[in-house]
């Protein structure tokens, strides 16, 4: 294991998964869980992962690979969203000891040692998909959907309205709005397209007409 300095041949080296391939590998299963996982696992050298090349304090890359110690997992924040999975480099900071400052590590082409893989893999149950609730249907959806009384239709129900209610109580915009929309139930009928309609029958005093 990487703790134990026991560096990977280059030629299996080659044979380990690289960082790409391990986050194809996981996002089915729930990524954001397991590539923190992963990262606990390699903390305690439950897993090995080594970079092609190393770089220390940003100077001349040198040709590994390079086991990365379990410390450095120790110093890794924000496991799911670290540039790692995309581009396979990754950089920590650690501090050699108390007295010292920081050091910057960067591990390029980083590979994962694939049993470690599968023993982490072993009984994990694919993610639940959660089927997200919709959200409620707004006034415009729900207009567009059921599609609205034509004008055509709007006239034949307003001359049979106004043969029965002309001149009574009911002969009122809410009132017809009221009768429209019973008439056409699987219809939007909006207040303003019965205005329209009422109107193209010329002006008119609303409501009953006074006895004489």
């Amino acid at each position: 294991m990487a703790a134990d300095g026991k560096y990977p041949s280059a030629k299996a080296f080659k044979d380990w998964l690289p960082a790409r391939a391990i986050r194809d590998r996981l996002y089915p299963l729930g990524f954001a869980t397991l590539s923190n996982t992963l990262a606990d696992r390699l903390r305690v050298n439950l897993a090995e992962a080594s970079g092609g090349h190393l770089s220390i304090r940003e100077k001349n890359a040198i040709e590994g690979p390079w086991p990365i110690p379990p410390a450095h997992w120790k110093e890794l924040k924000g496991v799911s969203d670290n540039d790692l999975w995309r581009t396979g480099q990754l950089t920590v900071w650690v501090r050699p000891d108390e007295r010292s400052s920081t050091v910057r590590y960067d591990f390029y082409d980083v590979r994962f040692e694939p049993g470690g893989i599968d023993r982490m893999l072993e009984g994990v149950e694919p993610a639940k998909t959660v089927t997200p609730t919709p959200p409620p249907e707004t006034k415009a959806e729900k207009y567009e959907r059921k599609g609205h009384a034509t004008d055509a239709q709007l006239r034949a129900w307003y001359s049979a309205y106004k043969a029965v209610y002309g001149g009574t109580v009911r002969d009122t915009l809410p009132f017809a709005w009221d009768s429209a929309l019973g008439i056409f139930p699987e219809k939007e009928v909006s207040r303003d397209s019965v205005r329209k309609i009422i109107a193209e029958d010329g002006p008119r005093d609303p409501g009953p007409k006074p006895k004489k």
